[in-house]
């Protein structure tokens, strides 16, 4: 079959061209406004979300450390202490075999940098010159700081605040029970959580509040 090209159409392609597709101007703009109107939505949710990633990181970092001590004081059957730093926003996990009294808390935060500080408990005077002093060890675990922004705004124990211009120990029993704890922290957008350590269970439960 023999196939006749039209001679009009012929002289119109050698004149202007092959025949182009394009889009109207109609066509950009009604493209335009519709990308528009999606990052106009997209956006701000966008940037809200991540606003709440530092206090959600925080959480994770506190919830994790809460974990972790109850876990490795029945793992290696030995007390763990939960240390809570309100001033420069830190949590420190440290193993202290037993519970400890004022001295000893004082003198490993007096030399927190080096990872493992001892003392010696007083030997009583009747006591025999052949007996060794019994040698106490707080060990640094894990130590973390919550995100820049995250502040720790108030540890609660047995329902009662504890004083925040200093450090809060928190101890983790053998038998995997703990002190009642509940700590509150807070960014610079005023979005909070609370997180609640189940004293019998040692269960984690958080409750994020968008403000305080």
């Amino acid at each position: 079959m023999i196939s006749r090209s039209n001679p009009v159409s012929a002289r119109r392609t050698a004149k202007f061209g092959p025949k182009q597709c394009a889009f109207t101007l109609i066509e950009l703009l009604l493209v335009v406004a519709i990308v528009g109107i999606a990052a106009a939505v997209a956006i701000p949710r966008f940037a809200d979300s991540l606003k709440g990633t530092k206090i959600k990181s925080a959480v994770r970092t506190v919830s994790m450390a809460c974990r972790y001590a109850r876990s490795f004081a029945v793992l290696h059957q030995q007390q763990m202490a939960l240390i809570f730093y309100p001033d420069s926003g830190e949590v420190e996990l440290a193993s202290v075999g037993r519970q400890i009294g004022e001295e000893e808390r004082e003198a490993f935060l007096a030399g927190r940098d080096a990872r493992v500080v001892a003392g010696l408990v007083d030997v009583p005077a009747e006591t025999n010159e052949s007996e060794a002093p019994v040698e106490k060890q707080i060990e640094t675990q894990i130590k973390r700081e919550l995100p820049e922004g995250v502040k720790i705004l108030a540890i609660t124990v047995n329902e009662e605040l504890v004083d925040m211009d200093r450090e809060h120990w928190a101890y983790f029993d053998s038998n995997g029970m703990c002190d009642p704890l509940e700590i509150l922290l807070a960014d610079d957008d005023d979005r909070g959580a609370v997180i609640r350590v189940d004293p019998v269970t040692g269960k984690v439960r958080v409750e994020l509040e968008r403000n305080l």
